[in-house]
């Protein structure tokens, strides 16, 4: 018989029963409660933190092919460039009256040749820059892998010991 008052209940969340009480089920200590719940936070924080790297990595990756494909287009129409100033100045040779206006167009050739040159430079510096920065970041992220995969295996093991140890109890 129970006395008046009294109500039975459900454990509470994280209580163990002992006899007719329960306690509270925090361990602290050596591969305890809170030291698990401390790794399984900072693993999470962990995977956050490279499904994010990622992800700005990832835009950096189509920019760095975009500006690939952009330079090689321009080395392309530099090579077409060069080859009709070329075509004009054996032109020149031939015909004395077509000079002046072979010349003009030569000029106007070896300025857009310059500026085709520059646009080419600044691409290749901003494709440099991109590299440097891809290349480091995935050190880090290989590192952050490695110590997300070492925690989860201390994490797993935690786990097996603590279910072992309420077992036991």
């Amino acid at each position: 018989m129970r006395p008046i008052g009294q109500l039975i209940t459900d454990l509470p969340e994280g209580k163990r029963a002992i006899g007719c009480k329960w306690v509270s089920g925090v361990k602290i200590g050596e591969n305890g409660y809170e030291e698990r719940n401390a790794l399984t936070k900072r693993v999470a924080e962990l995977t956050e933190r490279i499904s994010s790297v990622e992800k700005e990595l990832f835009p950096l990756q189509c920019g760095n092919k975009e500006l690939t494909s952009k330079i090689e287009e321009l080395n392309v129409e530099t090579i077409k460039w060069r080859q009709r100033a070329n075509t004009l100045v054996e032109k020149s040779n031939r015909n004395p009256e077509e000079f002046k206006h072979l010349q003009a167009e030569r000029e106007r050739l070896a300025k857009l040749l310059t500026t085709e040159k520059e646009v080419n430079k600044k691409q290749l510096d901003e494709l440099t820059s991109l590299k440097s920065c891809l290349e480091n970041e995935i050190p880090a992220l290989n590192r952050n892998l490695q110590m997300s995969d070492v925690l989860t295996k201390n994490l797993q093991r935690q786990n097996v010991k603590c279910i072992y140890e309420m077992n036991c109890y």
